[in-house]
Protein backbone atom coordinates (compact mmCIF):
# COMPACT_ATOMS: atom_id res chain seq x y z
CA UNK A 1 0.00 0.00 0.00
CA UNK A 2 1.01 3.14 -1.10
CA UNK A 3 1.71 5.85 2.04
CA UNK A 4 0.59 8.83 0.40
CA UNK A 5 -2.93 9.96 -1.51
CA UNK A 6 -3.04 12.34 -3.88
CA UNK A 7 -6.29 14.73 -4.16
CA UNK A 8 -6.85 16.22 -7.69
CA UNK A 9 -8.68 19.08 -8.75
CA UNK A 10 -10.02 19.23 -12.06
CA UNK A 11 -11.43 21.34 -14.27
CA UNK A 12 -14.91 20.70 -16.26
CA UNK A 13 -12.96 19.12 -18.65
CA UNK A 14 -10.68 17.21 -17.09
CA UNK A 15 -7.53 19.12 -17.07
CA UNK A 16 -6.06 18.76 -13.60
CA UNK A 17 -5.40 22.31 -11.47
CA UNK A 18 -4.10 20.83 -8.84
CA UNK A 19 -3.48 17.96 -6.78
CA UNK A 20 -3.03 17.81 -2.80
CA UNK A 21 -0.58 15.42 -1.16
CA UNK A 22 -1.58 13.83 2.11
CA UNK A 23 0.61 14.51 4.91
CA UNK A 24 3.30 11.49 5.46
CA UNK A 25 4.48 12.13 2.03
CA UNK A 26 6.04 15.90 3.33
CA UNK A 27 7.36 14.52 6.33
CA UNK A 28 9.18 11.90 5.06
CA UNK A 29 10.18 14.60 1.73
CA UNK A 30 11.06 18.05 2.58
CA UNK A 31 11.46 18.91 -1.00
CA UNK A 32 7.74 17.11 -1.20
CA UNK A 33 5.00 20.22 -2.11
CA UNK A 34 1.62 20.28 -0.94
CA UNK A 35 -0.06 21.04 -4.21
CA UNK A 36 1.05 22.78 -7.44
CA UNK A 37 0.22 26.14 -8.79
CA UNK A 38 0.07 26.31 -12.79
CA UNK A 39 -0.25 29.76 -14.18
CA UNK A 40 0.57 32.12 -17.18
CA UNK A 41 3.56 34.43 -17.53
CA UNK A 42 1.06 37.86 -16.33
CA UNK A 43 1.71 36.19 -12.52
CA UNK A 44 5.75 36.25 -12.97
CA UNK A 45 7.03 36.98 -9.75
CA UNK A 46 10.11 35.64 -7.94
CA UNK A 47 9.16 37.00 -4.56
CA UNK A 48 5.55 34.99 -4.87
CA UNK A 49 7.76 32.20 -5.99
CA UNK A 50 9.50 32.43 -3.13
CA UNK A 51 6.69 32.94 -0.63
CA UNK A 52 5.02 29.95 -2.38
CA UNK A 53 8.21 27.23 -2.05
CA UNK A 54 8.49 28.65 1.87
CA UNK A 55 4.83 27.23 2.41
CA UNK A 56 5.53 24.20 0.24
CA UNK A 57 3.38 25.23 -2.70
CA UNK A 58 5.15 24.77 -5.84
CA UNK A 59 4.56 26.91 -9.26
CA UNK A 60 4.74 26.02 -12.47
CA UNK A 61 5.22 28.80 -15.04
CA UNK A 62 6.27 30.59 -18.26
CA UNK A 63 9.70 32.23 -17.75
CA UNK A 64 9.35 36.31 -18.02
CA UNK A 65 12.63 37.00 -18.97
CA UNK A 66 14.23 33.51 -20.43
CA UNK A 67 17.57 35.24 -21.63
CA UNK A 68 19.65 33.59 -24.44
CA UNK A 69 18.49 30.42 -26.56
CA UNK A 70 19.88 27.33 -25.30
CA UNK A 71 22.24 25.32 -27.80
CA UNK A 72 20.40 22.98 -29.53
CA UNK A 73 22.38 20.24 -28.61
CA UNK A 74 20.79 20.21 -25.41
CA UNK A 75 17.19 19.11 -26.61
CA UNK A 76 16.40 15.41 -26.69
CA UNK A 77 13.30 14.29 -28.43
CA UNK A 78 11.14 13.09 -25.39
CA UNK A 79 7.31 11.54 -24.46
CA UNK A 80 5.41 13.67 -23.02
CA UNK A 81 2.50 12.03 -21.57
CA UNK A 82 -0.92 14.97 -21.73
CA UNK A 83 -3.33 14.79 -19.51
CA UNK A 84 -6.34 13.04 -21.41
CA UNK A 85 -3.71 10.37 -21.71
CA UNK A 86 -2.08 11.11 -25.34
CA UNK A 87 1.56 11.09 -25.67
CA UNK A 88 3.17 13.45 -27.84
CA UNK A 89 7.11 14.29 -29.00
CA UNK A 90 8.44 17.09 -27.70
CA UNK A 91 12.20 18.39 -27.67
CA UNK A 92 12.96 19.20 -24.22
CA UNK A 93 15.91 20.40 -22.45
CA UNK A 94 16.44 21.25 -18.24
CA UNK A 95 18.63 23.43 -15.66
CA UNK A 96 18.59 24.71 -13.10
CA UNK A 97 18.41 28.69 -12.38
CA UNK A 98 18.81 31.38 -9.36
CA UNK A 99 16.05 33.82 -9.71
CA UNK A 100 17.04 37.61 -9.14
CA UNK A 101 16.12 37.23 -5.42
CA UNK A 102 17.86 34.16 -5.10
CA UNK A 103 15.34 31.08 -5.24
CA UNK A 104 16.67 28.24 -7.01
CA UNK A 105 14.44 26.85 -9.40
CA UNK A 106 13.97 24.41 -12.04
CA UNK A 107 14.00 25.39 -16.11
CA UNK A 108 12.66 23.28 -19.13
CA UNK A 109 12.60 24.12 -22.42
CA UNK A 110 10.97 23.19 -25.09
CA UNK A 111 12.83 23.54 -28.80
CA UNK A 112 9.75 24.02 -31.44
CA UNK A 113 10.48 23.17 -35.15
CA UNK A 114 10.92 26.50 -35.89
CA UNK A 115 13.81 26.96 -33.27
CA UNK A 116 11.59 28.86 -30.93
CA UNK A 117 12.25 27.89 -27.20
CA UNK A 118 9.69 28.44 -24.85
CA UNK A 119 10.76 28.76 -21.10
CA UNK A 120 9.08 26.92 -18.18
CA UNK A 121 9.93 27.82 -14.47
CA UNK A 122 9.11 25.21 -11.95
CA UNK A 123 9.65 24.92 -8.04
CA UNK A 124 8.70 21.31 -8.12
CA UNK A 125 11.68 19.56 -7.26
CA UNK A 126 10.11 15.89 -7.64
CA UNK A 127 8.49 15.74 -10.77
CA UNK A 128 10.07 14.55 -14.25
CA UNK A 129 10.49 17.28 -16.85
CA UNK A 130 8.38 15.68 -19.17
CA UNK A 131 4.99 16.12 -16.59
CA UNK A 132 6.18 19.86 -16.23
CA UNK A 133 6.03 20.45 -19.12
CA UNK A 134 2.42 18.77 -19.65
CA UNK A 135 1.45 20.57 -17.20
CA UNK A 136 2.31 24.17 -18.55
CA UNK A 137 0.98 23.32 -22.06
CA UNK A 138 -2.44 21.96 -20.41
CA UNK A 139 -3.22 25.67 -19.48
CA UNK A 140 -3.79 26.19 -23.21
CA UNK A 141 -7.39 23.71 -23.64
CA UNK A 142 -8.21 26.05 -20.44
CA UNK A 143 -7.44 29.70 -22.03
CA UNK A 144 -9.66 27.70 -25.16
CA UNK A 145 -12.26 26.87 -23.08
CA UNK A 146 -12.73 30.45 -21.55
CA UNK A 147 -12.52 32.20 -24.74
CA UNK A 148 -15.24 30.31 -26.43
CA UNK A 149 -16.95 30.51 -23.36
CA UNK A 150 -16.32 34.53 -23.54
CA UNK A 151 -16.99 34.49 -27.15
CA UNK A 152 -20.52 32.43 -28.20
CA UNK A 153 -21.89 32.78 -24.12
CA UNK A 154 -20.64 35.91 -22.99
CA UNK A 155 -19.05 34.46 -19.99
CA UNK A 156 -17.04 37.36 -18.38
CA UNK A 157 -17.97 40.10 -20.01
Amino acid sequence: MRATTDYWIHAMDGQPFFYVNKQKRMEDNPRQHRFTLVFDREAYSPELFAEMHAKRIAVVTYHKYPGEDWPAEEFSERKVELGGGGVVGMKLAERGTRLSNGLWVRQVRKLSPGGKQTAILSTDYEADYTRLAASMFARWSQENFFKYMQEHYGLGV
